[in-house]
């Protein structure tokens, strides 16, 4: 059985892991909602791109 299918079957995923855990994506919303913070500051303060933040909070938001 190829290594990718026994860690599928054991619950992992593999890959590259996320960029953003839920903590930074807290935070995110957080500094967001004061209106004192632009998505491009935010994304300064989380040390990330502004697509990869813009792309975090989408993808939560698609769930």
């Amino acid at each position: 059985m190829p290594a990718c299918r026994l860690r599928a079957a054991a619950g992992e995923s593999g890959g590259r892991p996320k960029a953003l855990d839920e903590a930074d994506l807290k935070k995110a919303r957080a500094l967001l909602r004061s209106g004192e913070y632009t998505k491009v500051q935010v994304a300064k303060e989380l040390d990330v791109s502004r697509h990869t933040l813009w792309r975090a909070l989408s993808d939560e938001t698609a769930k």
